[in-house]
């Protein structure tokens, strides 16, 4: 803030100074170049989290070519985006560079988690005799473990960062182990909710279809 400061004092400074026709000055160095690019690297963020949110959306539907399998697995990571900035507050953690970065890196490595549930899932639910709470119940349970082992190697790998002399990547640091912590939670709590409820309305629209579809 206070660079950003001196660099609008300093530019206003000389553009009251009026100089003389074929004479112009400009702010150079470092901290006219990286200053200005890092505040709009972070004022970006949001804008960086939907292009993600929208790409990884854009590749689900291509390979599943169903919306429901397309939508599910980002509805958690509009829940832990959410949570983050929670998260972030609490802590009284500053948006860095890197934490600006942080939401798409979110949407694509929780999708990875999600993606897991839900295809067990529909493993679970194409067996007889099993309905959808069965199946959400059965697929939490079977590969939650997994999930959880394999995130928690992930957060307690990243709590190295937390011990940095340098800030940003201590604060980088706290802000990835919560981030990925907050990811399983969604992915165990709040998809499989998610995927009844979806796929539930998803089974409602096609018998509505099929009944329209009837010969009177």
């Amino acid at each position: 803030g206070q660079v950003i400061s001196f660099l609008d004092n300093a530019e206003g400074a000389i553009e009251y100074s009026n100089p003389p026709p074929g004479v112009s000055a400009e702010v150079t160095g470092t901290a006219a170049i990286s200053t200005p690019s890092i505040v709009s690297q972070i004022n970006s963020r949001n804008v960086t989290t939907g292009l993600g949110v929208l790409f990884v959306l854009l590749l689900l539907l291509a390979y599943y070519r169903d919306p429901v399998k397309a939508i599910a697995p980002l509805v958690p990571m509009v829940f832990v985006l959410g949570w983050q900035n929670i998260y972030m507050y609490e802590l009284g953690l500053a948006v860095s560079p890197l934490g600006a970065s942080l939401g798409a890196m979110t949407v694509g490595i929780g999708a990875e988690y999600t993606i897991i549930v839900m295809e067990r899932y529909y493993e679970e639910k194409a067996l007889e005799s099993v309905d959808k709470l069965d199946a959400v119940q059965i697929a939490a349970a079977r590969v939650g473990k997994a999930i959880s082992v394999s995130g928690l190697t992930t957060v307690f790998g990243f709590s190295a960062l937390i011990l940095s002399p340098f800030p940003i990547l201590s604060s980088f640091g706290y802000l990835t182990v919560g981030v990925i912590f907050l990811t399983l939670l969604a992915s165990l709590a709040t998809l499989p909710p998610t995927l009844v409820l979806l796929d539930g309305v998803a089974e409602r629209v096609h018998d509505y279809r099929a009944s329209r579809s009837q010969p009177a």
